[in-house]
Parts: C-alpha cells; sequence; structure tokens
C-alpha cells in the first residue's frame, strides 16, 4: 500500500488522496520538462504551496493532510489509510490520550 500512495501522490493527475486505491497503476511517475522548473510560475506555484503546507503544520515529506489531520512520514500512510477506512480510528482512548500530550517542538507559523 505505502508504495501504491507515494506512486499515485506523485503522478501528475492525483489531486486528491482519497480517490486512491490499490488499482492505482504500477508506473505512475511525474513527468515534467527540466525546463520548466525556471518558469516564475512554477516557482511561484511552489512558494504558495509550501506556504499553505506550513500554515497547516506540515512539517516533513511525505505528508498527508486528510480532513483537518496532518500524517507525516513513510511510517504513517498505513495509518492514514485506516482513517479513510474509518474515521473514528482517531477517536479511540489510546488516540486520544497521545493527542493530549505535550508537543516538544512546532515550527513557527504553524497552526
Amino acid at each position: 500500500m505505502r508504495a501504491t500512495v507515494l506512486r499515485a501522490a506523485q503522478a501528475p493527475d492525483c489531486a486528491d488522496l482519497q480517490g486512491i486505491d490499490e488499482s492505482v497503476r504500477d508506473d505512475a511517475v511525474v513527468d515534467m520538462d527540466p525546463e520548466r522548473l525556471a518558469d516564475s510560475s512554477v516557482k511561484n506555484s511552489l512558494r504558495e504551496a509550501t506556504e499553505r503546507a506550513v500554515q497547516r503544520g506540515v512539517f516533513g515529506v511525505p505528508s498527508f493532510c486528510i480532513d483537518e489531520h496532518v500524517f507525516w512520514g513513510s511510517d504513517s500512510i498505513d495509518f492514514a489509510a485506516a482513517y479513510l477506512a474509518d474515521p473514528g480510528v482517531l477517536a479511540t482512548e489510546e488516540i486520544k490520550h497521545a493527542d493530549a500530550l505535550p508537543i516538544g517542538a512546532s515550527r513557527r507559523g504553524s497552526n
């Protein structure tokens, strides 16, 4: 599942991870002309996307924002999939306890 999600998240037509399932093709790749990387609109788009990510609390790669939750790290992909299957997975007593623990560090400007 992890490899499938990572490939799908990199596919040009993948805007919403909720549509991902095991049927995603194995050869999904990003296809971008290297000369476009110097285009100011591409750079501005990247800056804007980065700012939106910071505002949502993203601080690492890969990060998946689903609803108001951020699932961070490749080891969280299965957990994100579990949340998509059953959002109640975040309402367990164990998760509530973990969520109440103090935050050790946070990025300035994030929520």
